[in-house]
């Protein structure tokens, strides 16, 4: 007799090792399946993180994160819909229960449950990893990388494939990596591995597509190479995938698969570099990032690609209030008008332009426009799926603007930027519960993220649970003392009557005004939550002003309801576009 474990249309099969829906065998790894079976023999109780990381991870040092990776894996398996608990409930400070109904069931024979994993060839899924440098030679690094982010941008573009983002797979590197377990992690079928060696000058490189499942290999082959040669080799390993995983390319696609985005594998090594520098989004890191893209284009100044670095980082500039608008936007725009120039089929780069005038100079044809061009040159592209998001939160779509944050993430399940951008949009659509259920996910893989507790706070404090706001916002300033975080603290204790607490930060925000560079809609949705509406439109407008650039959402923006009933607000909704 061997157990098995029912819920819904699932069959845990503890003996095979199995987890089956409706009889169809699902993918997961070993160490998922031993977290779902320890969760499911406590149904209905509380199992802490630490009696899991002990049991599952058996004594060997692993942070909370790890738990909560997988914790995130599992729930996308089962279905769980993002913000929502069907399954697996977290528990805030305790850890995780196991709430669906469970029924215990044995079976005399074990051939009676098939635990074989079957690949369809429907599964086209894909994850690159960065190719790992077997050589001392750090300059190597950047090759390595190189190689894995310019296949992902190139089969991106196929639209029959999912291709996962880099910055999903830029931690999965080296051999100690477990396949499998990054395979269930990301959701892919198929994982693309690589190693790189020099030899004098001589670059020798050994590829292998494994099925993740059973760990065969679909194919493998090793080259030899110059370092000019990068680009010829990338297009041919690029046409063993798709010949590999039996896709049929139209002409067009088979144009897209070879594209070059530049000849010079310095200038692509420097744009990289440029994109690292960028990631932080802190004011010196994004000014270093430029001069890397600059850098680039010296080399060639055709490399359209390197343009559309230099908006980015622009943008962030604005968008982080470290530069005025007024400097940033004709820069951002120069920039992508020659990337358009150059490559007038560079997904980046409308992407790029729909961020700017969705941002600064609010255009609803160009916006839309944009990102629909993008997004046609590539649907694979996590950023623009991300910001056509943004732009569906003012046309007030909550189903598309779900849609394509999730894709966004099912490009890059674990993105901070992403996952964090999910919970707002939960809680501009007024959805404060799922927005607090997936902030504590958020906050369970990103323990130090300012903007998790930023997003429970404003959550709670549009719900009147006002305690755990001011608790939630007070954690988020212990790690982010910006303005727009005291700003809404501000905000909360306007909310919750405390005028006088309210009013000592608004001062506070308003004195640091005259010498720093801050978004008056900060100011604006304090005086908005004290009744002070003639206020809350002075600084509305001197937001316009200044082309502040969070317009984009406040026709939705809870933040400022008490002036939706003014006749004033819609007039200044058509006045900035929206």
């Amino acid at each position: 007799m061997f157990e098995t474990y029912k819920f819904e249309n699932f069959l845990l099969n503890k003996r095979n090792r199995a987890l089956l829906q409706q009889g169809k065998p699902l993918h997961l790894s070993q160490r998922a399946f031993e977290i779902l079976l320890f969760l499911v023999e406590r149904q209905g109780q509380i199992v802490t993180k630490e009696s899991l990381l002990d049991e599952i991870w058996q004594g060997s040092f692993v942070e909370e994160g790890n738990l909560a990776v997988q914790m995130s894996a599992l729930r996308n398996l089962l279905g769980e819909k993002r913000g929502e608990y069907k399954y697996i409930q977290t528990v805030t400070g305790k850890g995780y229960c196991f709430i669906a109904n469970v029924e215990k069931q044995t079976v005399e024979n074990l051939n009676q449950i098939s635990a074989k994993i079957v690949t369809t060839d429907n599964d086209l899924s894909i994850a690159v990893l960065p190719f790992w440098n077997r050589s001392e030679d750090t300059d190597i690094d950047f090759l390595a990388e190189g190689i894995a982010e310019s296949l992902i941008s190139n089969l991106s573009q196929l639209p029959q494939l999912k291709v996962m983002a880099y910055s999903a797979v830029s931690g999965y590197q080296g051999p100690e990596i477990d396949l499998q377990e990054t395979a269930f992690i990301l959701g892919v079928s198929k994982i693309l591995k690589g190693k790189i060696l020099k030899l004098g000058n001589t670059l020798q490189v050994s590829v292998e597509l494994i099925n993740a499942d059973d760990l065969t290999l679909i194919w493998g082959e090793q080259y030899e190479f110059q370092p000019e040669e990068l680009f010829k080799l990338k297009k041919e390993i690029s046409h063993k995938i798709v010949e590999s995983l039996k896709l049929k390319l139209t002409k067009f696609e088979t144009t897209k698969l070879d594209k070059q985005y530049t000849s010079s594998p310095t200038a692509y090594k420097l744009y990289l570099q440029g994109r690292h520098w960028m990631e932080e989004r802190t004011e010196p890191k994004l000014f270093k990032s430029i001069e890397y893209f600059e850098k680039a284009l010296k080399i060639d100044p055709n490399f359209a690609l390197a343009y559309t670095g230099i908006a980015d980082a622009y943008s962030y500039l604005g968008s982080y209030y470290f530069l005025r608008a007024s400097e940033v936007v004709p820069k951002a725009k120069l920039a992508i008008q020659m990337a358009i120039a150059l490559d007038e089929n560079l997904s980046e780069a409308y992407c790029s332009l729909g961020f700017l005038y969705l941002f600064f100079d609010y255009n609803p044809n160009i916006v839309e426009t944009s990102f629909k061009k993008s997004l046609g040159l590539n649907p694979n592209n996590a950023l623009a799926n991300n910001r056509y998001s943004i732009y569906m939160l003012n046309l007030q779509d909550y189903e598309k603007c779900f849609l394509y944050q999730n894709k966004a993430l099912d490009l890059d399940p674990l993105s901070l930027v992403f996952n964090g951008g999910l919970t707002s949009r939960f809680y501009l659509f007024k959805d404060y519960a799922k927005a607090i259920i997936h902030g504590e996910e958020t906050l369970a893989l990103y323990p130090n993220h300012s903007y998790g507790f930023y997003y429970l706070a404003f959550a709670y404090s549009q719900m009147g649970i006002f305690k755990d706001a001011i608790d939630n916002i007070d954690k988020a300033l212990t790690l982010n003392t910006s303005l727009e975080v005291l700003a809404l603290k501000g905000h909360i204790l306007a909310l919750s009557g405390d005028e006088k607490a309210a009013r000592k930060i608004l001062s506070e925000i308003i004195d640091e005004s005259q010498t720093k560079l801050i978004d008056f809609m900060d100011i604006a949705h304090i005086y908005s939550a004290l009744g002070e509406k003639d206020k809350a439109f002075e600084y509305l407008e001197r937001a316009r002003e200044a082309r502040m650039n969070h317009f984009c959402i406040l026709k939705v923006d809870p933040r400022f309801k008490n002036l939706h009933s003014d006749p004033r607000f819609d007039e200044f909704l058509k006045k900035i576009g929206l």
